[in-house]
């Protein structure tokens, strides 16, 4: 019996129960080039006499041409087209020096998989990268001349070719003939397929010809599934990601209707709260000047009483006149930003909001935690005009990247110990066009996996329970959406994080 050739694939058959029965024919390839076949028969009961496996199953070889076409039909993705279970077979397959598959991209060619035999007899494939310049072969003008021309096309005895002097890659590689099939599906030119050989003439004619033609024909198949599929692993990414901004959008909004049920409700009363405050205060002054038309009759000590009373009484009105305005601010702020009207756009000096807000970030996380403290160093640029925001959800931003600085730089603190100093950097400058804003810390920093998630709905680094996740996306909208905007990221783990805000001017 003559040996099976190693590139050869074994297929499984059916089983069948041990008894007398005709014998089973299967071949094994003697040689691949021509496909010599040797007929070995072979009963049940021969299996049985011999130990076999039972039930019993019939490994039947295959040609490498059958086994390079299944290879080609099995593969969906570029890497499994390129790899050694194609490539190397197409080679032996072929009798050839070598084989190159090149690859259509948007810029011309690129060599995508080189099949060939190294010094010492031995089947190479060469995988250049993306980062690798292209092998020489490109740029051979033997070659470069084959490839516009969408036709197949037979190069022999190569050192008569005009060009075969001055080319950099042919002579140097001992080929003498040349055939190349192009890969296409319809109108779309995919690549080549080229084959080099050291016989001057007389290989590529023929059964060989009609096969290496057959071949390509499948390999362009194999090629445009590879494309079809990374289009839908694309796709399928795109969806995904879709389907998760929906969902965080209909969170949103779901937020938003739940805040503006809450903001319309508590902004009846609130209005109740401070139009009595309101007039409480003109009361008490309306009751402060008819006592005084009776304060000759009421001696000192008691006016001196009854006027204090009343002064206190006045004041306390005024501080919930005051108080209950901004609380109304707050929830039209509310409403606006849970689906209203848009906010309006107001002359802004920029140094002087961000100033109110870093005291009163600086304030907040000092009453939530009398441990917290830090450094605050602010550089507020003079030439820095004001300009048209809305200021209500500037500040929002403000607040937001203000309270994270001082909770990473807080939290760095916990970890190292009182040998840590924390520190706030605030900045602005200005420029012809745009207005930059930097709010630096020296805290724990964010990853770069992450760092491109941060932004995103319902994302956070905190623990359970101190973020919701939604401060980086808001912020997010209110400069890049709403203020056309750019909000960027600069960080080093351990180091620092820095939140780059630019603001057009105009």
């Amino acid at each position: 019996m003559e040996s099976v050739h190693p590139a050869e694939l074994l297929i499984t058959g059916h089983p069948h129960p041990l008894e007398e029965a005709t014998p089973l024919m299967f071949h094994l390839s003697s040689d691949t080039a021509l496909h010599q076949t040797t007929e070995v028969s072979l009963s049940p009961l021969d299996c049985k006499q011999q130990k076999m496996p039972n039930p019993l199953t019939i490994a039947s070889p295959v040609s490498l041409l059958d086994h390079l076409l299944i290879q080609l039909a099995q593969a969906t993705t570029l890497d499994r087209l390129i790899s050694s279970e194609v490539m190397l077979p197409l080679m032996a397959y072929s009798d050839v020096k070598s084989v190159f598959l090149l690859l259509s991209e948007a810029k011309g060619w690129r060599v995508g998989a080189i099949a060939h035999f190294s010094t010492s007899g031995k089947p190479v494939l060469q995988i250049p990268s993306h980062s690798e310049e292209s092998p020489s072969v490109l740029n051979s003008p033997i070659v470069q001349n084959l490839l516009w021309d969408p036709k197949v096309s037979i190069l022999e005895n190569l050192e008569d070719h005009p060009d075969y002097g001055r080319d950099p890659y042919i002579p140097h590689q001992g080929i003498n003939a040349l055939c190349r099939f192009p890969l296409q599906q319809g109108d779309e030119q995919l690549g080549w397929l080229l084959f080099t050989h050291d016989q001057p003439s007389g290989h590529f004619t023929g059964d060989r010809l009609t096969q290496l033609h057959l071949i390509s024909y499948h390999f362009a198949i194999a090629l445009q599934r590879t494309h079809l599929t990374r289009t839908l692993q694309k796709t399928q990414t795109e969806l995904k990601l879709m389907q998760e901004r929906v969902i965080a959008q209909e969170k949103l909004a779901s937020l938003g209707a739940l805040t503006a049920g809450i903001a319309h409700e508590v902004k009846n009363p609130l209005n109740f709260v401070n139009n009595f405050a309101e007039l409480s205060v003109d009361l008490t002054q309306e009751l402060l000047e008819e006592l005084e038309t009776f304060q000759d009759k009421i001696d000192s000590e008691t006016w001196d009483y009854l006027e204090e009373i009343l002064s206190d009484l006045q004041q306390n009105v005024q501080k919930i006149n005051h108080h209950g305005k901004r609380a109304d601010s707050i929830v039209k702020g509310m409403l606006q930003q849970s689906g209203g009207k848009p906010g309006e756009r107001k002359l802004t000096d920029i140094n002087a909001l961000l100033q109110e807000y870093v005291n009163l970030a600086y304030h907040g996380m000092r009453a939530n935690d009398s441990t917290f403290n830090i450094t605050l160093n602010e550089q507020y640029d003079p030439e820095a005009q004001p300009i048209f925001v809305v200021p209500h959800n500037l500040s929002r931003v403000f607040l937001n990247l203000l309270n994270n600085a001082c909770y990473a730089a807080h939290e760095q603190k916990k970890r190292l110990g009182e040998d840590f100093s924390p520190i706030l950097w605030v900045k602005t400058q200005a420029f012809d066009q745009a207005l930059e804003i930097r709010i630096r810390d020296n805290g724990i920093g964010i990853p770069p996996e992450i760092r491109q998630q941060v932004f995103q709905p319902f994302f956070t680094t905190k623990p359970v329970g101190i973020g919701t996740g939604l401060g980086l996306a808001i912020s997010y909208d209110i400069i890049v959406e709403e203020h056309k905007g750019r909000i960027e990221i600069n960080s080093e783990i351990n180091e620092y994080t820095e939140f780059v805000i630019t603001l057009p001017t105009h």
